[in-house]
């Protein structure tokens, strides 16, 4: 599995990294597990924050569509909030996928180059948040709560 995903602030905020190898499976777990992550929303968006910085290769079977919304129905889910991303312009998976991601998702998700910068981001546009209410990654699970 090529990915972990858990709450940085429990029902608020969901950090999924992805890193070595990501494969057409992991990317399937990944939506089922996001999609479940979402369904747990007490009414308040779920913020979505996927770090890219780990990635080490793509697999060659994962194709990027330039239908993105329709063909995953996560992006019109009603307690996703603002998604942001966390990678690097020489991340393979940031060239790989900007041109397509950028097109398919409006807005395109926000992309900064560290975590703690995007979530001082996100507390900025959502103000019921702040910075000491979040985990440190290092505590993460792949189950939804």
């Amino acid at each position: 599995m090529a990915f972990e995903l858990s709450w940085l602030l429990e029902g608020r905020v969901l950090y999924a990294r992805l890193y070595g190898t990501v494969t057409e499976q992991d990317d399937d777990a990944a939506d089922w597990l996001v999609e479940a992550f979402l369904n747990q929303s007490n009414g308040l968006p779920v913020h979505v924050v996927t770090d890219t910085t780990g990635i080490e290769q793509i697999q060659s079977d994962i194709k990027p569509s330039r239908d993105v919304e329709r063909e995953h129905p996560l992006c019109k889910h009603p307690a996703l909030g603002v998604r942001l991303s966390v990678s690097s312009a020489r991340a393979p998976l940031f060239r790989y996928l900007s041109p397509f991601l950028s097109e398919a998702f409006k807005p395109s998700p926000l992309t900064f180059h560290s975590l703690d910068a995007g979530l001082a981001y996100l507390c900025q546009i959502d103000r019921s948040l702040s910075r000491g209410q979040f985990l440190k990654p290092a505590t993460l699970h792949s189950r939804p709560a």
